[in-house]
């Protein structure tokens, strides 16, 4: 196959027809990912939601990113307060998941019941988790219908070796649809 050829084959394959959105949640669907309770205080109020789409982005500095979905009630609290935490579940808090995932922050307190604390950026911190990471916004980038946080770790703790980790086809019930 010549450059040419190749580089028309490519541009077929690139430009073809959109992948079905069965077949992609599907596939995207066998990724797993780890499921965290992100939050932010704003308005003199808390506001939480549970995330699975958070990684490490940079050793130094210490910085992750986070997508939040523009239609969120967190993302307004993060935008507002400049700063957000990553607390980690433990494995056995798929309660505490289904709170976050299930429920939005506009029709519901979904830190009745719950022990928190503000940390150094004044985001909760929940009480009894695998950890967590505290975080001061370095970056906001806008991907599709996301908005991509960047943030700088300030505070970070880990009190289990597990946490929760999500597969589709084991934990569906936990997002709202």
């Amino acid at each position: 196959m010549s450059a040419a050829t190749a580089d028309v084959s490519r541009s077929a394959l690139v430009n073809g027809p959109a992948v079905h959105p069965e077949r992609l949640a599907e596939a995207l669907g066998l990724l797993p990912v780890g499921l965290h309770v992100v939050t932010a205080f704003a308005e003199g109020k808390p506001a939480g939601l549970l995330c699975g789409w958070v990684t490490q982005a940079s050793w130094t500095p210490p910085l992750i990113a986070i997508a939040v979905g523009r239609g969120k009630h967190t993302h307004q609290a993060i935008s507002d307060s400049g700063a957000y935490a990553v607390n980690l579940l433990r494995e056995e808090q798929t309660d505490i998941a289904r709170v976050f995932g299930a429920k939005s922050g506009r029709d519901a307190n979904k830190f009745a019941g719950l022990d928190w604390r503000q940390g150094r950026t004044g985001s909760p911190l929940l009480e009894g988790t695998a950890g967590y990471l505290d975080c001061r916004v370095t970056q906001r980038h806008e991907i599709g219908d996301h908005s991509l946080f960047v943030g700088e770790i300030v505070q970070a703790a880990s009190f289990a070796q597990q946490c929760l980790v999500y597969q589709r086809e084991v934990h569906q019930s936990l997002f709202v649809e």
